[in-house]
């Protein structure tokens, strides 16, 4: 779980536990046999705001022996129970409340970076402590599922990607290019880059990403190098940028430099298996699916431990010379059909 995701969980599991005055609910000297309609009335907000929990939420929930609460079984438990009864079986519920509001919120600021504000307010908002004007952030994320890992070549491509499509952008706009920094990185279970920049450009750059998932979409039957070859000649900023060659806004080779070097960012982006928290508001399609990276981006961390036997290791007294050139031999072509 990347440090964004941890920090908006607990804010939307602390929120939900303040504004449903659950704590209430299950404290049996603060209930009453004859309060059944504010009992239910706490369940109903609860659950709707659960609701809205993913599987990051419910994680936590489940450290803290929370996962039960917007279960109908334990509120039926809580409305007929003697008092005898509920203190029993809530007990650990209502210390898991008690601890979730006591602890995490100071752990959370351990874990906020300094120069980042992130809004109680407004979840999954970050914005920068300057609050620049006219300044917006984009989220790039790379998925990592399981054991996988991501190479160095796989992070170059994303941030080559985002500094040729801002470049580009600022060209086309005819305004600066020399404002884009990367505000924020985090990791966990994926690696994120948020990257600050002026709000025009990064609007346009987050329009041309939802471009590219609309054709990673439309063409995801074709094989990835059909597929690159389809979405890059259909952006429509490749479009723009043959007006304003022909418009005489542009020279030829300064067009064929730009129109190369969003061809190389899409392609970038792409093959890295990059994504943005947005794309899962424009499609059915999960995002982690489709952009999938190439294969030669990810290493797996076990098998990575699993290659490194050295002749030390294999060099023991009861293993023969040619025993030892046998196990070299085949960890070598198990890391070739890996490649």
């Amino acid at each position: 779980m990347r440090r964004s995701d941890l920090i908006n969980s607990i804010q939307k599991i602390s929120i939900a536990l303040k504004q449903s005055n659950i704590i209430e609910a299950v404290t049996p000297s603060q209930k009453s046999k004859g309060d059944m309609e504010g009992l239910l009335t706490i369940f109903q907000t609860y659950t709707e705001y659960s609701k809205a929990f993913t599987d990051s939420e419910r994680k936590i929930l489940k450290i803290f022996n929370l996962d039960t609460l917007d279960n109908p079984k334990l509120w039926t438990k809580i409305v007929i129970a003697t008092e005898s009864e509920s203190r029993d079986s809530l007990m650990k519920i209502r210390s898991g409340i008690r601890y979730f509001n006591d602890f995490l919120p100071g752990i959370i600021e351990l874990l906020k970076q300094d120069h980042v504000n992130y809004s109680d307010n407004v979840i999954n908002e970050l914005s920068t402590k300057s609050n620049a004007e006219n300044k917006s952030l984009l989220t790039v994320i790379l998925p990592e599922e399981g054991n996988e890992i991501s190479s160095p070549e796989r992070l170059i491509k994303v941030l080559e990607s985002i500094n040729l499509l801002y470049d580009a952008f600022a060209i086309i706009q005819n305004t600066s290019n020399n404002d884009l920094s990367v505000a924020a990185i985090d990791s966990g279970s994926d690696k994120s880059f948020d990257f600050l920049g002026a709000a025009k450009l990064m609007e346009s750059i987050k329009e041309l990403i939802i471009g590219l998932w609309d054709r990673v979409v439309f063409f995801r039957e074709k094989k990835l190098s059909e597929r690159l070859d389809l979405i890059t000649k259909s952006l429509p900023i490749i479009e723009k940028i043959i007006e304003m060659e022909q418009s005489g806004n542009i020279s030829p080779e300064q067009a064929e430099i730009l129109k190369r070097n969003i061809v190389t960012a899409a392609n970038n982006f792409i093959s890295a298996g990059a994504i943005i928290p947005e794309l899962t508001e424009y499609s059915t399609y999960n995002p982690r699916q489709l952009m999938t990276p190439e294969p030669k981006l990810l290493s797996n961390a076990t098998e990575e431990q699993d290659q490194h036997i050295t002749s030390a290791e294999l060099d023991e007294d009861d293993v023969s010379e040619e025993e030892i050139e046998t196990m070299k031999k085949i960890i070598a072509k198990k890391s070739k059909k890996r490649e």
